[in-house]
């Protein structure tokens, strides 16, 4: 098979700019062309590697990309991706805003507060959902659904961690997920010694190798090795006999497991496969000009819209729960689901078909 071999990707007539060059110089040394090149033999790589320093200077010296145009154009993307779809976005945020302003007055003064180690690792949690879903805000109104999708799966997760430390109010199942963390630290300390000098960087002061090991050591004589081995093990005595904890069985657990289907079509976007083509696809051909564009038309968004709220309404109906005065838990959970109806009217029957 043939290389494809393109030519001018960025400078248009390279062969001929350094022909050109090239003749100027003897032209101005005055001396016979023949004769130049024959003494010039010997140094062409380097006549060739100066040229193209040269030639690459002069390009991004004269390059002529503007910030604010690039912004202009971005925001000019953005207002036609709402406005086609401004009532449906418009009420997407607002459920989304009203999660913010549960977040934000649940940690205003909470200092002042006596509250158990799980809401507090509850509260933070439901801060990081808060944030990835307004990152899914952001990602849809630059009309990157797959990029929604993606951080929906971390979405779920962290949903579903929320709603076992909700359900489950226990400071240990809490410090056991706090504890947990040194899993990842480990890993990461691990792969950073490995590869830190293939990338140039320092090495890790001696103090964090061994302030880990201590660590690990500590948690292990709480837990177990086990413990540390399993990626949900903070969630393992949460299960029968020998079955270690997974994400599959917590969202059993949970009764959420409707929601896999969609998690496992992020997956795709998320992980390595040739199906993360499949919305590029079009009678069995890759259209490739279709990857790199944005989507504008409604369809494509009713999904990560749609599971977003749900998901959210599951965790906001306990979380609300936990943190509302008592005869306040109604009106407000009622008024999220006001909310979320006005958003699913939004969609006609065309758009979900």
């Amino acid at each position: 098979m043939n290389k494809l071999e393109i030519k001018n990707i960025f400078f248009d007539d390279v062969e001929k700019l350094f022909d050109t060059s090239l003749n100027q110089v003897v032209k101005e040394a005055g001396v016979d062309a023949e004769d130049a090149l024959k003494k010039l033999e010997d140094k062409y790589e380097e006549i060739i590697t100066e040229f193209n320093e040269t030639l690459i200077d002069a390009y991004i010296s004269k390059n002529k990309f503007s910030l604010d145009n690039f912004l202009s154009a971005h925001k000019k993307n953005q207002e036609t991706i709402v406005s086609l779809n401004s009532n449906t976005f418009k009420n997407f945020i607002i459920y989304i805003n009203c999660c913010h302003i549960i977040y934000k007055k649940t940690y205003e003064d909470i200092e002042e507060k006596k509250i158990s180690e799980n809401s507090k690792l509850c509260i933070a949690l439901y801060g990081i959902i808060v944030r990835k879903s307004q990152q899914i805000v952001t990602l849809l109104i630059d009309g990157y659904i797959d990029a929604s999708m993606i951080i929906w799966r971390s979405l779920y997760e962290n949903v579903i961690a929320c709603i076992t430390l909700l359900n489950e109010q226990s400071d240990e199942l809490a410090n056991k997920f706090i504890n947990h963390s040194i899993k990842n630290s480990k890993n990461k300390i691990i792969s950073y010694k490995k590869n830190h000098q293939e990338l140039n960087f320092k090495d890790l002061p001696e103090k964090v190798t061994t302030d880990l090991e201590a660590e690990e050591k500590r948690v292990e004589e709480l837990y177990g090795k086990k413990f540390i081995k399993n990626e949900f093990g903070w969630a393992d005595d949460l299960f029968e006999g020998n079955e270690r904890a997974s994400l599959r069985l917590l969202e059993r657990r949970l009764n959420l497991n409707r929601y896999r289907p969609y998690y496992l079509m992020c997956s795709e976007h998320t992980h390595l496969g040739f199906n993360s083509f499949k919305d590029y696809t079009e009678n069995n051909r890759v259209i490739l000009p279709r990857i790199t564009k944005q989507e504008y038309e409604l369809k494509h968004f009713i999904d990560p819209m749609q599971f977003t709220i749900a998901i959210l309404h599951e965790i906001n109906d306990l979380f609300l729960h936990e943190v509302s005065i008592a005869h306040e838990y109604n009106i407000n959970i009622k008024f999220l689901k006001k909310i979320s109806e006005n958003f699913t009217k939004t969609f006609s029957k065309t758009d979900i078909d």
